[in-house]
């Protein structure tokens, strides 16, 4: 998660404790610790982020800025996340059907029970 994914979700804490919204599931003890998680998560990703960009040199700065304003390469970047997830899904989902598929084979032949054998799947 990037600094500010992580800035919008203390935004949304922060306002869920101001208005005691979800007070009723969670205690607010425990809220208040989920805060505290993600202050100190933000945190450590901001001193990383400053770290190494103080790191860079002047030149790579420079590249730097001009990259990060640069639409093709936002695009291609997200275009990119989004094929990776894709793929991950679908990856899970196979994993997820093959256990189903083997469940269902061994559920419908009786004889596994029968004479004790052990499925492979």
């Amino acid at each position: 998660m990037t600094l500010s994914t992580h800035q919008d979700a203390i935004g949304v804490l922060e306002a869920k404790l101001e208005t005691g919204l979800d007070s009723n599931r969670v205690d607010m003890t425990e809220f208040t610790m989920l805060l505290n998680e993600a202050h100190a998560k933000a945190s450590r990703i901001r001193t990383t982020l400053q770290r190494k960009q103080e790191a860079l040199g002047v030149d790579a700065r420079l590249d730097l800025q001009r990259l990060t304003n640069n639409a093709f390469l936002r695009l291609r970047m997200n275009a990119r996340a989004l094929k990776q997830r894709i793929r991950d899904r679908l990856r899970q989902r196979k994993f997820e059907l093959e256990r189903l598929e083997c469940a269902y084979r061994v559920s419908t032949n009786g004889e596994y029970m029968l004479y004790g054998v052990q499925h492979e799947c």
